[in-house]
């Protein structure tokens, strides 16, 4: 896997265990775990990725579930499953705030593959299809204007 993959998959657990636990985001940058994966904490795009997915999620986190409202029917956000829910609001910042070198397409990719590994056994199909509908729904968006 590559770096920005594994630090992908350290926000999305950082984000579970924020969610889960109902902590403070205080100590954002968890240098032991940062450190057991071997990535480089000295290394400020690695520092910088990192704050941004986590910090980023939560301070859009009302807008973020909103749109995962509107997208996901018949599901609630108490109904979801927590690592799902996790792993959604994390692509949903990601689609939505930042700017991607790949396409918005490997972001999804991304998280079916954190949902594949962490999630349930359907989770990375139910994350697929709220991701693609939201960038459907994005570039219908940017069609029209």
């Amino acid at each position: 896997m590559d770096l920005m993959h594994e630090v992908r998959v350290l926000a999305f657990q950082k984000i579970y265990s924020i969610d889960i636990n109902q902590s403070a985001m205080d100590d954002i940058f968890d240098i032991f775990t940062i450190e057991d994966k071997g990535l480089d904490i000295e290394n400020e795009s690695i520092k910088s990725f990192y704050s941004s997915l986590v910090n980023g999620t939560f301070n859009n986190l009302e807008y973020i579930d909103n749109l995962i409202r509107d997208i996901s029917w018949n599901w609630s956000l108490d109904r979801m499953d927590k690592v799902d829910l996790a792993i959604l609001r994390m692509g949903v910042y990601s689609l939505k705030f930042q700017n991607f070198e790949n396409s918005k397409r490997a972001l999804i990719d991304e998280a079916i593959l954190i949902a594949k590994k962490y999630g349930s056994k359907n989770s990375d199909k139910f994350i697929n299809g709220i991701l693609d509908a939201l960038l459907k729904n994005m570039e219908n968006c940017i069609e029209k204007k």
